[in-house]
């Protein structure tokens, strides 16, 4: 009998030690599944941000390429880079309201920093000057088609308020659950004209 409990014993420690080292593998694997997701679609794999200051206005902290960071991009061992703009705005589709977030981004550079291989896009990437790309899971929850209009209203970088009408050009899916649900994908040349940012940046990644 007592054998019998001992092997019983040994066999429930060998299963849990199975399982514990399963889950832990387990979670190693999220854990660099989601490193890569934030490089492939948030930052890169460097990512440069302006020094953030105490001003009310989150956009007053855009800085332009000083010489020194233009140096540096220019390096032979900088294979790509691109710039990108992000920042809070209120999204007024025909039914709803909601604050939401933006990414401006480079159309001739941004792929070339963050692949588009794994992204879905349903219509087109926006590219026009009233284009206008939307998370798909933002899209679900605010019923947004393509070809509807979207208003964005935000502050400009000097701190008046702007507001401008888009078209959405496309439904875009980057597989990151975070950026699906929040953002919306505007061109650069979009941001510049309803933030005024006179090619100020967010972020060089």
């Amino acid at each position: 009998r007592n054998r019998k409990m001992h092997g019983i014993t040994s066999l429930a420690i060998i299963i849990g030690m199975s399982i514990f080292l399963l889950g832990d593998a387990l979670i190693e694997g999220m854990d660099e599944q989601i490193i890569r997701d934030q490089e492939q679609v948030v930052s890169g794999d460097i990512s440069f941000h302006p020094v953030q200051s105490s001003a009310t206005n989150a956009l007053q902290n855009l800085q332009a390429l000083d010489p020194e960071l233009q140096s540096l991009l220019e390096a032979p061992k900088i294979k790509s880079w691109t710039a990108r703009t992000e920042f809070n705005s209120r999204l007024f589709t025909k039914n709803e309201q909601l604050l939401t977030r933006v990414t401006g981004y480079n159309l001739n550079t941004d792929f070339t920093v963050f692949p588009r291989e794994e992204w879905t896009i349903q219509g087109e990437e926006p590219s026009g000057t009233r284009d206008i790309g939307v998370g798909s899971i933002l899209a679900k929850k605010l019923s947004i088609q393509i070809g509807d209009a979207l208003v964005l209203e935000s502050r400009t970088k000097d701190g008046a308020i702007n507001a401008i009408e888009y078209r959405c050009s496309g439904i875009i899916q980057t597989h990151v659950m975070g950026m699906d649900a929040l953002m919306l994908w505007l061109p650069m040349q979009n941001v510049e004209e309803l933030l005024q940012t006179k090619k100020h940046y967010s972020q060089i990644s």
